[in-house]
């Protein structure tokens, strides 16, 4: 915290629940593959389900996705799922749901908000090797290194959630030796912390409702001043940039 500056600085805290443990780190996910490529960039960039399986994953569906335990340290390993043991460059898929109340639009409803009630995000995460993440369909990471994993590697800061669920699809390549994955999500508004929701797979429109009603009550009676983002290791200034890297 700063003081003297009339700014009351917060640091990001942790996700909690439904799929993520008491640190945020994500627990389960649906994972689709192993993916064999021809070479380590194909396993990067090919193709190899389409769009619509990668939209809306479902356990069982196209791609065989099926849901996957992290180790107790929140860490994923795809080495298990290999189909091919001579395959050296695989891939794999994995996915997750995070639900929010409200969006990051400062106009929703046409009422102009105040910096408080925005809805964003931080992603913390690390993969061996390469990795890309989307969030709703929009590339948020690319890395294309041959790397052991290493905690908080990538940092996106300020990741902007729009009303209800958002998607989060995230693909791992491997050249030879480890393959892994793991991520935590922090979050820097305290009213909006406790109101975010996680799952494996997009619930029907039932529950949905559900989550809004349940949400709706205590978001209005939140208050909370604004507090301007820190910095997280190595992440480019959070402000109002829509994804950060």
């Amino acid at each position: 915290m700063f003081v003297g500056l009339g700014v009351r600085v917060l640091e990001p805290k942790a996700v909690a629940g439904g799929i993520l443990d008491a640190n945020g780190f994500v627990s389960r996910a649906l994972v689709a593959g192993p993916f064999a490529g021809a070479s380590y960039e194909e396993a990067l960039d090919k193709e190899f389900l389409a769009d619509q399986a990668l939209a809306d994953p479902r356990p069982g569906a196209v791609g065989e996705w099926r849901e996957v335990q992290a180790s107790p340290a929140g860490v994923f390993d795809f080495n298990a799922l290999k189909n091919d043991a001579e395959a050296a460059t695989q891939t794999v898929y994995l996915s997750f749901w995070l639900f929010s109340p409200r969006s990051d639009n400062l106009l929703e409803g046409g009422v102009l908000l105040d910096h408080s009630q925005g809805a964003k995000v931080d992603l913390l995460a690390g993969s061996d090797d390469g990795a890309k993440i989307w969030l709703d369909g929009k590339l948020v990471l690319e890395n294309r290194g041959k790397n052991p994993l290493q905690a908080d590697q990538y940092t996106l800061t300020g990741l902007s959630l729009k009303k209800g669920w958002n998607h989060f699809l995230v693909r791992v390549a491997n050249d030879r030796g480890g393959w892994q994955f793991q991520a935590r999500l922090a979050c820097r508004y305290p009213t909006l912390a406790p109101l975010l929701q996680t799952d494996v797979v997009r619930p029907g429109p039932q529950r949905e409702r559900r989550f809004r009603t349940a949400n709706k009550t205590v978001d209005r009676q939140a208050g909370c001043r604004y507090t301007r983002p820190l910095h997280v290791r190595g992440g480019a200034p959070a402000g109002d940039q829509e994804n950060p890297r």
